[in-house]
């Protein structure tokens, strides 16, 4: 049968046949109609259009290579088919494919003469493989992949990346000056369809989240639609003003980088709004309630959403390696699925991790410090390969992208030469004990999450072991070796930091159990 198509008006379109088409590759990363340069440009080829995606089996019945874990998840899965069904609904006709990603094009390109392929630029090796199948299907037809809209800053508006600093710090500075485009409107022709599921529960500032308001499998709706309601909410209900960075972990009280992030990040993985439709709405809320830490803090994010992007074109696949983009060597790793599986379910005996992992098993989201501290937890003081926490993110989360999972554990987590050898005689990773005074003073996160210790008094409950049997009470006092030295945050606010430990910890003998709880997997 004959592709569905669009007509769209005579201006570009070379000599073709009566029979020959363009078309409009959606991939998996930019389901949106809004600022969407190849969609824009292929409005004005004067070609009839064929929009396409496709289901890569890759994707949807892989498994990751050294865990075994399925590569997309069921909370992702259900998020990425949401998204599908919404842009059909916004187009009115697109064509699904549930195959290779050569094979869809080859059987299009039997069907119909395709004159031209208009998508969106690679920046990881996986992505760039499939599209180098595609232009292998379609022959000689021309491919024009576009960046505009992929990330805030254009590729063609930056230095070369060759170039561009590999420390996030120095790569924002960098950049600081360069133009940030406006969107690019929706092409003639085109009307949102309207949202057809309620969007996510807004969040009043300081209120804890629970599993019946976070956004998990069944509230958590994927689409443009959805993602242009809840952001138009967002910036209604003064939102910028309220924000707190997901990386900001020094950002203490009830409003924290656990529960007072934007929650965009699920339509900003799938690409149901670009980066740049977010930061024109919050330089509109700017220009009319002003300016603040806060909202400045969302470009803020942005920019390191930005930097992963473009550090996977200077890195390659040695993202993807066990030693990583620095070439980290020297450290002893184990692969042992026991200690893993303690971890996914939220066994380890550090509240702190296990309400995190907890919530993210339920809810296929965590926030970005918990994150950060679980993944800590796994490779620093189980020292488990690196990879195989990577590669469970990435089947979990369902706001998963290959540059800000793979990334962040690549540049926050796997240990810097300059820290090696890590401490084996007890944590290294502290903030599992000294963040959650920070960011859960009253507890209201832990006890949701670890209903073991929903009645536990509040020093029981960061720290269960405390008063529970034969404790030791053990020096520890925090040095510039910390984990997170490397990142920015730590550097500028270290003494701040320091003030928050107490300078000791309570240790639990090997193989003394705690009623109630697990025992720690390490001696706290």
């Amino acid at each position: 049968a004959t592709p569905a198509t669009v007509q769209c008006q005579p201006g570009l379109a070379p000599t073709v046949s009566d029979n020959a088409v363009a078309v409009v590759w959606f991939k998996w990363s930019d389901l949106r109609t809004a600022d969407h340069e190849p969609l824009h440009a292929a409005h004005s080829c004067g070609l009839p259009l064929v929009y396409l995606h496709v289901y890569d089996p890759v994707w949807t019945q892989g498994k990751s290579p050294i865990g075994g874990f399925a590569r997309t998840g069921p909370a992702r899965m259900k998020f990425w088919r949401e998204s599908v069904e919404d842009l059909k609904r916004t187009l009115g006709t697109l064509r699904v494919v549930e195959k290779e990603t050569g094979q869809a094009f080859a059987e299009l390109a039997r069907e119909v003469e395709i004159a031209a392929v208009y998508a969106y630029d690679d920046f990881c090796d996986e992505e760039i493989q499939m599209t180098a199948a595609a232009k292998k299907a379609v022959g000689t037809a021309p491919f024009h992949l576009f960046w505009h809209g992929l990330t805030l800053n254009s590729k063609q508006d930056l230095p070369p990346i060759a170039s561009l600093p590999e420390l996030y710090k120095p790569y924002k500075n960098a950049v600081s000056r360069c133009l940030v485009r406006d969107p690019l409107p929706r092409p003639a022709g085109l009307k949102l369809c309207e949202a057809r599921v309620e969007p996510v529960t807004r969040h009043e500032a300081g209120e804890v989240t629970r599993p019946d308001d976070l956004p998990g499998r069944e509230r958590w709706q994927g689409g443009e639609s959805v993602a242009l309601r809840f952001l138009a909410d967002y910036i209604a209900a003064s939102g910028p003003a309220l924000y707190v960075g997901s990386s900001d972990s020094m950002h203490p009280g009830e409003r924290n980088a656990v529960n007072a992030t934007t929650r965009l990040s699920p339509w900003l993985a799938f690409g149901c709004v670009s980066p740049r439709t977010v930061q024109a709405e919050v330089t509109k809320f700017e220009q009319k309630r002003g300016k603040t830490r806060a909202s400045y803090w969302i470009y803020h994010e942005l920019i390191f959403r930005d930097f992963f992007r473009f550090m996977c074109l200077k890195w390659g696949n040695r993202l993807f390696q066990l030693r990583g983009p620095f070439g980290v060597k020297g450290l002893e790793w184990t692969q042992d699925m026991t200690l893993v599986r303690r971890w996914i379910e939220g066994r380890t005996g550090f509240p702190f991790v296990d309400a995190g992992m907890r919530e993210l098993a339920a809810t296929g989201f965590c926030s970005h410090l918990h994150r950060q501290t679980c993944a800590s937890f796994l490779v620093r003081d189980l020292g488990v390969d690196w990879r195989i926490g990577a590669e469970y993110f990435e089947s979990v989360l369902v706001d998963y992208t290959p540059d800000a999972n793979w990334g962040n554990w690549a540049y926050r987590i796997l240990p810097r030469q300059e820290l090696l050898p890590l401490c084996r005689k007890h944590l290294t990773t502290l903030e599992i004990l000294s963040w959650p005074y920070v960011h859960d003073s009253k507890g209201a996160h832990i006890r949701r999450w670890v209903p073991e210790l929903a009645d536990a008094e509040p020093d029981d409950l960061r720290e269960p072991w405390r008063h529970r049997g034969k404790a030791q009470k053990v020096d520890v006092t925090p040095k510039r070796d910390s984990p997170y030295w490397f990142t920015s945050v730590m550097r500028m606010n270290w003494p701040e930091y320091q003030q928050m430990l107490s300078g000791f910890a309570w240790m639990v003998k090997p193989g003394e159990g705690l009623e109630g709880y697990e025992r720690p997997m390490v001696p706290p």
